[in-house]
């Protein structure tokens, strides 16, 4: 790398930052990002124990500029973009002996703002589910199944508030219109038993049949 290659990339990221502080100016905006850096490094000596050494390292960095609803004295006061967020890391596989490096990670993160955020702020059960990130992995499923599933979601969606609560009720949670849990139940389902728990609610309450 040459000795004019690194001046400049020390301005990018301050010049990055400026240009998002004054995106977030311009209006009631929030701006998001986030920036990911992956270190490995490897040392091996024979005099030492253990002989060999790997270290691996994440460093992610996630960035929330929210504008603020308005001043007081020239200071901001409130926040004019509500938001959720959540970031977790976990280990999927356990650490073998003679693979120390082959360990399976899961780095999730996942948030709602603006209008999501609003939706959701007075149901406990979907704010969980956000900040916490504990969704499983995505499995894949096949594509007459998936086909079901779109249906009852689209079934779901178009039910009269009165109907999803009395829905979202039978399906033990809190009697609520807000339909993000049932779709949330819906989405997750990778087998025809686990999508027959809503199902078979919906064909009860309504006589609907998938």
């Amino acid at each position: 790398m040459s000795g004019h290659a690194k001046p400049r990339e020390a301005l990018l990221p301050g010049c990055a930052f400026g240009t998002l502080v004054l995106l977030a100016g311009c209006g009631q905006t929030l701006v998001f990002g986030e920036r990911d850096g992956v270190n490995l490094a490897i040392r091996a000596d024979a005099k030492t124990q253990p002989p060999l050494e790997v270290n691996f390292g994440l460093n992610r960095t996630v960035g929330t500029i929210i504008p603020p609803a308005g001043q007081t004295d020239g200071r901001p006061e409130g926040e004019a973009v509500n938001m959720f967020a959540g970031f977790q890391i976990e280990r999927w596989s356990d650490i073998a002996p003679t693979k120390p490096v082959a360990v399976d990670l899961r780095i999730a993160s996942q948030f709602a703002s603006g209008a999501a955020a609003n939706k959701v702020a007075g149901n406990p059960v979907v704010v969980k589910q956000i900040v916490n990130v504990n969704l499983p992995i995505v499995t894949a499923v096949a594509p007459d199944f998936q086909i079901k599933k779109e249906a009852v979601a689209t079934f779901v969606k178009t039910l009269p508030p009165e109907d999803a609560s009395k829905l979202a009720t039978a399906l033990g949670q809190l009697p609520s219109d807000d339909r993000l849990p049932i779709l949330y139940l819906i989405g997750q389902a990778t087998t025809p038993g686990q999508l027959n728990v809503v199902t078979s609610k919906i064909k009860e309450l309504f006589g609907k049949e998938f």
